[in-house]
């Protein structure tokens, strides 16, 4: 962030899609085959730096983790699972300071929010069933000026 200019916004939208096939090797006595469980799952995310100081900045980010969507719809084995969502939001406040024009330091912590959902067949009807839980992590990082053309950090 210390080298970012005085304040920047910057968002994304990102879409998972793909090809999960799946196929039941006996489909005697009316089973199905679900075929592509995998359904289209949308993402974002927003960023917010603001230099505070010649030396010190400040962010904001909120963004998706992961997520998957499945829907093996009406099959054979729907009393197990018929559709599953599962997706993750962190909101991450974080600081950095320049301590000299080759090395900054930066630390970040972020607030996880996750979300699951099951639907599942019981006696022919939909049941669905839903959690969620909160969770807390850190990251410290640093960067340094190797060469004119090349910087390093962790």
């Amino acid at each position: 962030m210390t080298r970012l200019p005085d304040h920047m916004v910057t968002g994304g939208l990102q879409a998972m899609g793909g090809d999960i096939p799946y196929s039941l090797d006996d489909s005697s006595g009316g089973r199905q085959s679900p075929g592509n469980v995998m359904k289209l799952f949308p993402n974002a995310s927003l960023f917010y730096t603001q230099r505070l100081s010649d030396t010190v900045s400040a962010g904001l980010g909120l963004y998706g983790n992961y997520g998957l969507g499945i829907d093996f719809g009406n099959w054979a084995g729907d009393r197990l699972i018929k559709k599953s969502t599962m997706v993750a939001m962190t909101l991450s406040p974080a600081i950095a300071w320049k301590l000299s024009d080759k090395v900054s330091i930066g630390a970040a912590t972020g607030l996880n929010y996750g979300f699951l959902s099951l639907t599942r067949n019981v006696d022919g009807a939909d049941e669905k069933q839903s959690d969620h839980d909160w969770a807390m992590n850190y990251r410290l990082g640093l960067l340094m000026d190797l060469t004119e053309q090349t910087r390093g950090g962790d």
